[in-house]
């Protein structure tokens, strides 16, 4: 939602917390919260950091940016 309302900061703070709160390991829940995390850190121009999020997010879920794209959420 924060990311949705260019609120950067409390985007990537919410993706912290979601992460903080689940075993990178699972899979879609991380992958969410990596993924969206990378977006707002490339939206505030932090590329190495949304770069590396969004490759790991992807090495979790392969379909993630076909996913977000399907919402108008793109890097």
């Amino acid at each position: 939602m924060y990311l949705r309302l260019g609120d950067l900061d409390k985007a990537i703070a919410d993706d912290n917390s979601a992460l903080a709160q689940t075993d990178p390991k699972e899979g879609a829940d991380s992958a969410d919260a990596l993924y969206l995390r990378g977006l707002a850190e490339l939206r505030k121009g932090l590329q190495s950091q949304g770069h590396a999020d969004l490759a790991a997010a992807r090495k979790l879920e392969a379909d993630i940016d076909k996913n977000y794209a399907s919402m108008g959420l793109t890097p």
